[in-house]
């Protein structure tokens, strides 16, 4: 992946070649520094991909150079000039800014899109001009799917204002040649009445014609911006489970945000758009009936500002995308401070300074780089004021001498002064709405580049309709996260058939959890296979093989919902509340339901209008609640009871050997005493099933096991200090420490 921040340099000998090398030698030397610095706290991988971006960059350049060489002019020397300062500017901040991360790098999203090199080719006039009818087309298509009427009249009526406007300048034309003639005047006036008429009308309906507009834009664009959020979200849950392990799957998703919520301004920009095209019609029409020579002349003229405002959108644009990934952070810090499950934390920890100190840094990069960003854009727009300036002047002198050389008469000159004054009006609205409207294609790029990354990961499987499994079966299998430098899961094998339980049990890290959700069919093996009654789950349709799935993860939802949706996920049996209440008896949340306020109808967030808190162990009991109230042929519980009590816990596993007989039960939980209600367990390490059997059999032979059970029953049944001195901790290297299960005590 080509790095986001590499310039696009495309020739130059001499001086400008130098200036390249020089640039190269200076990031590559800062790079090297960077990485020698970060050496203990990067991973391999981190490392390696520098190298690659790197070697990518450098060989990049090296071929533009050759291909471009000769045809680069001075303003993009300067321009590529301006680009390294800025680079090297916020590589500085950067180095400054890294000792605020203890770790002695900074907390920055890496962005492998590849989008700032694309904004970068894209946002000129060439491109803008190519780009715009797709650009219109996408607002309109949006816009159409929505409310086709709607946008229909916006169409019609942006139409009919440049006829119109178009009229009015014929009105004018034939007013000031009336009132200009020779005679008597009231004979003028008289003559001149007509046009006025047409000229008032045609004022009076362009201005019915603005309200109608606005009332329409006012209707549509909202309501693009949510349908193109809905969009996302269909994309966002069509796509795999493992789509969100792909580096750089979520930041591409938050800027396909930022695109869904600029939507809206597509009808705005649009129809100032077309506005302007219209009125450029209308105007270049009278201007070329009146003269030939005034139109190429004007367009001209503002040429310069044309070139001045796309260069400054690209400018503002490049550092909005440059600091997107501070953006992201300032959300994820004003989350964390402002959020009330944090805020013990915040105080007890004493951390309110360091992290609004954390934030201030942050905002200062994104304050540094707007007022940049400003400063070019504005001297940017000077320049380009000027030079149009200079060239208008040529316009009207142009005028000038049409008139005076008898080309042109009088009431055509006055027609001229208007018509110019609307071509010109229209040319900076069409230059002006074109870099708007670019630069929020820009962000809609982001927004259907991920609808189509999306896509890509979404669920190819099969239609097969399983019924619940009887047996479920797994055959050697291999499981490796994408970009991971080795397989999670290597060579597991087993089967798991309805009314067994079986228990998942290892040090953290070991595959347990990747294990269960391969079963679930939310994840597909590498290689192997994971089986339903002889079917693979690649072959199955996804949403009727979860049906049958019951989950309960270590971090389960809290919905903001009423206890009953919290329960039924939406999905509510027939029959009424019956089901809900035998499944709140199986995890005891029908004590918690008994205790709120409105009973299954109390919504369970206390920000909304009579809601209710719950605590984390009751919350523990509603995830419980929602596994056991599904129909499912397969129940995964991963860690159910860490946050429950002693009796919360005995009453869940007291009753699971019930529930486990019309379905294959896994059970994952460091607790090893309740693993013995499991009819087999496998203990995992490092992505092996290095051992399988029932509780005594595990217990009585030597093995990871027997080792982990000893490390827990010593700390539980240890009796406890009153010496005052420190009992020393049991460490997993030192099992001699540790009595073995089954071996007496000596003394």
């Amino acid at each position: 992946m080509a790095s986001m921040w590499r310039r696009a340099a495309r020739g130059g000998r001499g001086g400008a070649a130098r200036e390249d090398r020089r640039s190269r030698e200076e990031k590559g030397i800062e790079e090297r520094g960077r990485e020698e610095r970060g050496t203990d706290e990067q991973g391999r991988e981190e490392q390696d991909a520098k190298k690659r971006d790197r070697e990518e960059q450098d060989a990049e350049k090296r071929g533009r150079e050759k291909q471009g060489a000769g045809k680069r002019g001075r303003k993009e020397q300067d321009a590529e000039k301006r680009d390294r300062r800025e680079q090297i500017a916020q590589r500085q901040s950067r180095e400054d800014d890294g000792a605020e991360a203890q770790s002695g790098e900074e907390l920055r999203f890496v962005d492998r899109t590849g989008s700032r090199e694309r904004a970068i080719r894209q946002i000129r006039l060439l491109d803008m001009a190519r780009r715009l009818p797709q650009l219109v087309r996408r607002s309109v298509a949006l816009a159409w799917s929505i409310d086709p009427w709607a946008a229909l009249g916006l169409l019609v009526c942006q139409a009919l204002s440049g006829a119109l406007q178009a009229l009015g300048l014929v009105a004018v034309s034939g007013t000031l040649a009336a009132l200009l003639s020779d005679g008597d005047i009231y004979r003028r006036l008289l003559s001149a009445w007509p046009s006025l008429a047409l000229l008032g009308g045609a004022a009076g309906v362009r201005a019915l014609l603005g309200i109608t507009v606005t009332w329409l834009a006012g209707r549509l664009g909202p309501q693009m911006s949510r349908e193109a959020e809905r969009r996302l979200l269909q994309a966002v849950t069509g796509v795999e489970l493992a789509a969100y392990d792909a580096p750089g799957f979520n930041h591409r998703k938050e800027a396909a945000d930022r695109g869904a919520e600029v939507a809206q301004d597509l009808v705005s920009e649009g129809q100032d758009l077309i506005a302007s095209l219209a009125s450029l019609i209308a105007g270049a029409g009278v201007l070329t009936a009146l003269h030939p020579m005034l139109l190429p002349l004007l367009a001209l003229a503002s040429f310069p500002q044309a070139v001045a405002q796309i260069s400054a959108a690209r400018v503002r644009y490049l550092a909005r995308l440059r600091s997107s990934g501070d953006h992201r952070m300032l959300s994820i810090l004003r989350w964390h401070v402002c959020d009330r499950y944090a805020a013990d934390q915040i105080r007890a920890g004493t951390m309110s300074d360091f992290l609004v100190d954390r934030y201030r840094r942050i905002t200062g990069r994104i304050n540094d780089a707007d007022r940049r960003a400003a400063d070019t854009g504005a001297w940017m727009s000077l320049v380009g004021a000027l030079c149009g300036g200079v060239a208008s002047a040529a316009v009207w002198a142009a005028v000038v001498w049409l008139l005076a050389t008898g080309r042109m008469s009088v009431g055509h000159a006055g027609t001229a002064v208007f018509a110019l004054g609307t071509v010109g009006t229209a040319l900076r609205g069409l230059v002006t709405g074109g870099a708007r409207i670019m630069r929020t294609g820009l962000y809609m790029d982001d927004w259907s580049d991920f609808l189509k990354e999306a896509g890509g990961f979404g669920m190819r499987r099969g239609a097969i309709v399983p019924a619940a499994p009887r047996e479920i079966a797994v055959r050697d299998l291999v499981f490796r996260y994408e970009e991971a430098a080795q397989d999670t899961l290597r060579g597991v094998s087993f089967t798991l058939r309805r009314g067994e339980i079986i228990a998942l049990v290892g040090y953290n890290g070991s595959g347990k959890t990747t294990l269960a959700k391969l079963l679930s069919g939310l994840y597909l093996p590498t290689t192997g296979s994971v089986t339903w009654d002889g079917v693979r789950t690649g072959d199955l349709d996804p949403g009727a093989m979860w049906s049958h799935v019951a989950l309960v993860p270590q971090d389960y939802a809290h919905w903001p919902l009423t206890a009953r949706e919290n329960i039924t996920l939406g999905q509510p049996a027939p029959g009424g509340d019956a089901r809900i209440h035998t499944a709140c008896a199986a995890s005891g949340a029908d004590e918690v339901v008994t205790e709120l306020r409105s009973g299954l109808d109390t919504v369970l967030a206390r920000d909304w209008l009579g809601g209710q808190e719950l605590s984390g162990g009751q919350w523990q009991r509603i995830a419980l609640t929602r596994a056991f109230y599904r129909p499912a042929g397969l129940l995964v519980l991963d860690e159910p009871t860490a946050a429950l009590d002693p009796l919360g816990e005995h009453r869940i596993f007291a009753g699971l050997r019930r529930l486990a007989e019309t379905r294959a039960v896994v059970l994952i939980t460091h607790r090893l005493t309740n693993v013995a209600v499991a009819d087999r367990i496998l203990v995992m390490d490092k992505g092996f099933v290095v051992q399988q059997g029932t509780f005594p059999e595990l217990v009585a032979r030597d093995g990871l096991f027997r080792d982990l059970w000893a490390y827990q029953h010593a700390r539980e049944t240890a009796a406890p200090d009153t010496t005052g001195t420190q009992v020393p901790a049991i460490a997993p290297g030192v099992p001699s420490q540790v009595p073995r299960a089954g071996e007496q005590d000596a003394s």
